[in-house]
């Protein structure tokens, strides 16, 4: 189960998430804490559905918004790197697309759904196009967003063993989140 890895690697290497959902309306964060235990990592999240929370609350420039839409890589990182800083966490992870039924844009079509991830190596976003019902889309796109997150922090904690190997024992310093 993702959930009950994304707590192990959390735990091991250290740090701390939070969310902020759009198209997913809180499913992102249910998944979270379905799992017992999850409150030692997972902080908290909001769902950031209107463009004025985005903006008020995440920090997200009206600029950014108007030049590339709410349903853009940009602001999915933005909202990533928004709901890090405003509940101080190591990682954040957002949602911002299209469920459906209705509001597909002909660029945008229903289904579209991109996620954005902070973390202590960098950001970057993942575009999904799905197919489905809503509840499809909302719980494909969660479950998604964690597995995302959770190779991503394997990838960054296997590179890190390999770093220690290479450096030697007591030589070097690894980075916050390394093998511990």
């Amino acid at each position: 189960m993702v959930g009950e890895d994304l707590k192990k690697v959390f735990l091991e290497m250290g740090l701390t998430l939070s969310v902020a959902e759009s198209c997913t309306g809180g499913y992102i964060s249910h998944l979270i804490t379905s799992v017992p235990g999850s409150s030692n990592y997972f902080k908290g999240g909001i769902v950031a559905y209107w463009e004025e929370i985005k903006v008020n609350i995440l920090g997200i420039s009206k600029e950014i918004i108007e030049r590339h839409t709410v349903f853009s890589p940009q602001v999915a990182i933005e909202m990533a790197k928004g709901i890090s800083r405003l509940f101080s966490t190591d990682v954040g992870i957002s949602s911002t697309g299209i469920a459906g039924p209705t509001g597909g844009l002909p660029l945008r079509p229903v289904g579209t759904v991109f996620l954005g991830f902070k973390t202590p190596f960098g950001v970057f976003s993942k575009k999904l196009k799905l197919s489905g019902e809503r509840g499809d889309i909302i719980r494909r796109a969660s479950e998604e967003a964690l597995k995302t997150l959770l190779e991503t922090l394997i990838g960054r904690k296997i590179s890190n063993r390999y770093t220690k190997q290479a450096m030697g024992a007591g030589r070097g310093k690894i980075p916050k989140g390394g093998d511990r």
